[in-house]
């Protein structure tokens, strides 16, 4: 009988010190702080978009000035305004960042809110996706264990075949005029060009599709999906 209470005894201390959902809860719950990017560099730093995945931060540093030192607590994808170079950059502070160089430094930062969340183990692809049936308009950029980031390149009058997408994606598009066409008897969708930043969040898997470039200079787009993570 003793046993029996003290086994009592402890399950009912653990359903205190670790009640259910405890993870769950735990799961992208990283705040920023008082050093945060928009608070402590808020002349650098503006959103481009944000919901409860991601933060996209517009990042600019002027010639010949000084960003001040901050914080990124989340985790993210770097695309080069200028140069569209994609790299990772990880969480932490940041130390004051002199560009004493004559041109201006200026990147799209996609922050990944729930980096900590576990990863689900099923990365299955469809035989329709761009990277496998091989898109010759699609470059893989960047491909890690929470993103892979998809450069898509069109020339004036060039076409990208049909192809879907899988994953929850930040997309953002330097557009030329174009045409989206589909394969369900829709008719195509025109879209005039894109002047300035524009950032999209597509919340869905995309059926088949492909893009007509009608304009005069590149179509250029970057896709960062986000690797599923588990339920």
């Amino acid at each position: 009988m003793l046993e029996n209470r003290s086994a009592l005894l402890l399950a009912a201390c653990a359903a205190v010190l670790f009640p259910a959902g405890l993870n769950a809860a735990a799961c992208g719950q990283v705040k920023p702080d008082a050093q945060d990017a928009l608070i402590a560099a808020p002349a650098n730093h503006k959103v481009a978009f944000e919901n409860d995945r991601v933060r996209v931060l517009e990042a600019t540093v002027p010639a010949h000035t000084k960003e001040p030192a901050h914080t990124h607590v989340w985790p993210g994808v770097l695309i080069g305004y200028s140069d569209g170079q994609v790299t990772w950059s990880e969480a932490g502070p940041r130390k004051v960042n002199d560009n004493n160089t004559g041109e201006a430094i200026h990147e799209i930062r996609v922050e990944l809110k729930t980096f900590d969340c576990p990863l689900s183990t099923d990365l299955r692809l469809p035989p329709t996706d761009g990277i496998i049936i091989k898109d010759p308009t699609l470059d893989l950029a960047l491909d890690n264990k929470y993103v892979r980031v998809l450069k898509i390149t069109i020339k004036p009058g060039g076409r990208e075949p049909f192809h879907t997408h899988s994953w929850p994606s930040v997309v953002y598009p330097t557009l030329p005029q174009s045409r989206r066409f589909t394969n369900d008897g829709k008719p195509p969708q025109e879209r005039p060009e894109i002047k300035g930043l524009q950032v999209t969040f597509d919340s869905t898997a995309q059926p088949p599709h492909g893009v007509d470039n009608l304009g005069t200079r590149d179509y250029v787009a970057y896709r960062v999906e986000l690797k599923p993570i588990k339920p």
